[in-house]
């Protein structure tokens, strides 16, 4: 599949999504929503064809992962990932962010101290914290453009505050990084030593451009017994609404906690549409995905190019993976408040605030970029000429 697949956006104005719909869509349709990490293209047509299959039969009493989805899975991993899972090792959960709730209710008590690296996607701080655990914070390095994690000071901070889990983002979210296979086995090797849990959530695993990305088991398989992978079709395939995702859980007696506390919290039921698509998804969607990749890479570069000939005060940290963009507006010297109202009511885009993915984040702002290059292209205008309207009104 070429990248002309993925030329132009789907028009979403009437589709009820949050992204274009909820928060300050609600008050001004004419802002241009760059905000909550889903895409503007559909889904593939073998899964719009499975979903339809299964409308058809018209019957959606409760299920239970069956054979095919999770072979598919499995061979998703193995195909694309070169990474052995076994189907009984998989948990099928409704999202990410709920998962984590469960791992942390499961795997640690109130009190316990949660090593994240920051800045980091926000509900993993919110997460720890509203099952009142300790959240650690382990600050990346950036240095040059680019971040990388200081091993010295996650290790050091493990150690003092007798930390008990790690929730790792891998490839990143917001940076973008997609770390080494030696940075993936280094941090694992640090939480086997010290007898820390972690996780790894690897959702945006099929995003990669110029490193590939390696999961938890294949960078250190040593990590099985004591690491969790969490991942998802659903931001790969778009397919956030139908609440799906997969855990890989090796160790038994984790699995048994895991599916313990789903069942205390209500939460044993998957869905049988996300489910379905799933299936479609990992057993029919590579070449789907090899020209969604192209497509987020050119964007990538795009903008790239287009900040440094058009706004050079503003710079893209520029993504190893990820169709999210992390660009750094701190030359405009604004506070993070007002550099979001500037956006909100000047530029009319929406993009998240960095400060919300931590004190690291200040100055920063998140971009969707999973969507036509000419939208990207409409969003930096706006930007632009808002900033060009601000400097003109300063001479009038």
């Amino acid at each position: 599949m070429s990248v002309e697949t993925f030329e132009h956006a789907v028009d979403r104005s009437n589709d009820h999504s949050a992204k274009f719909h909820a928060g300050y869509m609600e008050n001004d349709p004419t802002i241009l929503p760059m905000w909550v990490a889903d895409m503007d293209f559909a889904a593939p047509d073998s899964v719009r064809q499975a979903l339809k299959e299964r409308a058809e039969f018209g019957v959606f009493g409760y299920t239970a992962p069956w054979d095919g989805v999770l072979d598919a899975a499995v061979n998703w991993m193995k195909r694309r990932h070169q990474t052995e899972i076994e189907k009984e090792w998989i948990v099928s959960v409704p999202g990410i962010v709920p998962a984590l709730k469960i791992m942390i209710q499961a795997l640690s008590k109130p009190g316990d101290s949660i090593l994240i690296f920051t800045p980091v996607y926000y509900p993993f701080k919110a997460s720890i914290l509203e099952e009142e655990r300790t959240a650690v914070e382990s600050p990346l390095h950036f240095e040059n453009g680019a971040y990388s994690i200081d091993f010295e000071d996650a290790e050091k901070k493990i150690r003092e505050n007798s930390v008990k889990m790690i929730i790792f983002c891998s490839p990143h979210n917001p940076t973008g990084n997609v770390w080494s296979k030696e940075d993936v086995a280094r941090l694992s090797k640090i939480a086997r030593e010290n007898n820390v849990i972690l996780i790894s959530d690897e959702i945006h695993m099929d995003f990669d451009h110029s490193r590939k990305h390696t999961p938890l088991f294949l960078a250190d398989p040593l990590s099985k017994d004591t690491s969790i992978i969490a991942t998802a079709p659903s931001k790969t395939f778009n397919l956030a609404g139908l609440q799906v995702s997969f855990l890989y859980v090796p160790n038994p007696k984790f699995r048994e906690k895991i599916r313990k506390t789903m069942s205390v919290c209500g939460m044993s039921d998957p869905n049988i549409m996300g489910l379905t698509a799933a299936q479609a998804a990992y057993e029919t969607g590579d070449k789907w995905v090899d020209g969604l990749q192209e497509r987020v890479k050119n964007n990538a570069e795009f903008t790239d190019v287009w900040l440094k000939e058009n706004l050079p005060q503003i710079h893209l940290v520029k993504p190893e993976g990820l169709y999210l963009f992390w660009i750094d507006f701190r030359a405009l010297n604004m506070r993070d408040d007002e550099l979001m109202d500037f956006l909100i009511q000047e530029a009319k885009v929406w993009l998240n605030p960095g400060i919300k993915f931590g004190k690291e984040g200040s100055g920063f702002m998140r971009m969707n970029a999973g969507t036509s290059q000419d939208v990207i292209l409409e969003a930096h205008t706006r930007i632009k000429n808002a900033i060009n309207a601000r400097e003109a009104a300063k001479h009038e």
